[in-house]
């Protein structure tokens, strides 16, 4: 006996359809958010670089959006995308934010390059109430030598949908401190206590007759050259600094035009793994003369030449000393 064409395609397309799940775009649906799992998930730390490991319990590609390092190369990258077969385990060396007190990550099927990602002044938090903004990366090649994880470069498509794993997280902080004080911020990678107490420091205006031409405790008048004897005195002190951490080495580099100079401090620690390769991280240390005093800065208003610099550039200088 023959069937006729249509109903072999018929019975064809009624046994597969319990398996349609399993294929194509709605492979997904067999993927939540147990689907990863990361050790320690209970005790993640922001602001912290540490280690995770990471284990599937389907295939499946997670995105993560935080800074890695790359096992191979190992230089870090902001994010990247993994693919694992059901079982796999992975570790990670990762740097997650230090004001977020949730993180996420992204599971979609394994294989997957395309994913959206959130705006730039946006919190994760924030996108997954609205994904509809935002636009997209993709998974390219990692280009480094020896690299192992994919880079993620600006996409043109999000992909579809993906699945959030949120994980919370906690800052360590100093115990000696409040809330008043700066407890948040009192610990971690770069903290923010410690570059305020910088600030605090090289700013102070305590009148001290025995600290050096400023009359003061703190380095205030360092306004560039034209042999100004609190720039000079900021400059030995910076030097004095850079070589108490233990560098490879501290060179002061001085600069003249006419009757104008200028000096770089630069602390220098050579590498090992890309020893011919550079990463700098710097910040000016001098003010503007008190003759560029801008009316308002009493009150709060940022300016210039207010003697003490914090906005500009004390700021910055005490992130490169806490860094």
């Amino acid at each position: 006996m023959r069937l006729p064409i249509q109903a072999v395609g018929l019975m064809v397309l009624m046994i597969l359809a319990p398996l349609s799940g399993c294929f194509g775009e709605n492979e997904i649906e067999t993927l939540d958010a147990g689907s990863l799992s990361i050790s320690d998930s209970d005790a993640l730390q922001a602001g912290m670089w540490q280690t995770i490991t990471l284990q599937a319990s389907n295939d499946l590609a997670v995105f993560v959006p935080y800074f890695i390092q790359d096992p191979g190369s190992m230089r870090a990258q902001n994010g990247t995308v993994l693919d694992m077969k059901s079982g796999d385990k992975v570790s990670m060396n990762i740097l997650l934010p230090p004001r977020n007190e949730e993180i996420v990550f992204f599971l979609g099927d394994i294989g997957r390059v395309n994913w959206p990602i959130r705006e730039p002044d946006q919190s994760w938090m924030a996108w997954l109430n609205n994904p509809s903004t935002g636009s997209s990366v993709e998974a390219v090649e990692n280009l480094d030598v020896g690299g192992m994880w994919p880079w993620l470069v600006p996409g043109n498509v999000t992909g579809g949908d993906i699945i959030p794993l949120v994980m919370e997280t906690s800052r360590p902080f100093r115990s000696d401190l409040t809330e008043e004080n700066g407890v948040g911020a009192s610990d971690g990678w770069v903290n923010g206590r410690d570059v305020y107490d910088w600030v605090d420091f090289i700013t102070d205006d305590t009148p001290c007759a025995t600290c050096g031409p400023d009359g003061a405790v703190g380095y205030l008048d360092r306004w560039v050259g034209n042999a100004n004897p609190s720039y000079e005195h900021a400059v030995t002190y910076f030097e004095g600094v850079m070589l108490g951490y233990g560098l490879d080495r501290v060179e002061v580099h001085r600069f003249q035009s006419n009757t104008a100079w200028s000096v770089n401090i630069c602390g220098y620690k050579d590498g090992s793994v890309y020893p011919n390769e550079w990463l700098i991280f710097g910040a000016h240390f001098d003010i503007a003369p008190p003759v560029a005093y801008t009316p308002g800065a009493e009150i709060g208003i940022p300016g210039y030449g207010t003697r003490h610099g914090a906005y500009d550039n004390a700021a910055g200088s005490s992130m490169v000393l806490t860094t």
